[in-house]
């Protein structure tokens, strides 16, 4: 019985020092997720300045955009990064 505290002891404290890490990273991806979402704004601001027309938003970056407001960065992400790389516009720094 004995093992077995030390065993369940151990797992909290574990769990208890991993959670702030974990949430910084949460949280470094959720700013770099904005920030990506921010730039692919400004790249469409430019491209309807540019006179190439109100080209709707795909329901792929809509998602995304979605995605990193409610925190699901892990999915928008990789999208909003491919989609700047096409349209040849340089990724914010991470």
């Amino acid at each position: 019985m004995s093992n077995r505290l030390t065993y369940v002891v151990s797992a909290l404290l574990a769990g208890t020092v991993a959670t702030p890490v974990l949430s910084q990273g949460n949280e470094a991806d959720q700013r770099y997720c904005s920030a990506l979402v921010q730039t692919y704004q400004k790249s469409r601001g430019q491209t309807q300045a540019s006179n190439q027309g109100n080209l709707p938003i795909s329901l792929e970056i809509t998602k995304a955009i979605d995605g990193c407001r409610s925190g699901d960065t892990v999915g928008a992400i990789p999208t909003l990064e491919k989609r700047l790389r096409d349209l040849q516009v340089a990724l914010p720094s991470r």
